[in-house]
């Protein structure tokens, strides 16, 4: 099969600064047998790094593991959530986001 061009960065909130979306938080649903050629997990670009995707000096890959939680800044934190591949026998594997939002003044 081909393999699919990786999917581009962006910020959690989309960059928008009117956005409510503060910390979001990623709960990963995967058997314990998952591995990293599963795919799946989040790669995240240090600070640094070009937006468009050219420059992958330093980019951090946070695999997929089951009951790994991973929590960072919506607004402020470049990431690229990774394709789920699986395997034969692995067919299943997902991720719970949620975020947690600005108080309303």
């Amino acid at each position: 099969g081909t393999e699919e061009p990786p999917r581009p960065f962006g910020y959690a909130n989309g960059g928008d600064d009117e956005d409510a979306r503060k910390v979001t938080v990623l709960y990963f649903l995967t058997p314990s047998e998952w591995t990293k050629e599963c795919g799946g997990g989040v790669t995240v670009r240090s600070i640094g790094g070009e937006e468009d995707g050219n420059s992958n000096d330093g980019d951090v890959l946070v695999e997929a593991k089951k009951d790994r939680l991973v929590i960072f800044r919506s607004d402020t934190c470049l990431l690229r959530l990774n394709a789920w591949k699986g395997t034969d026998e692995l067919m299943n594997g997902g991720c719970l986001a949620t975020h947690l939002v600005k108080s309303r003044s």
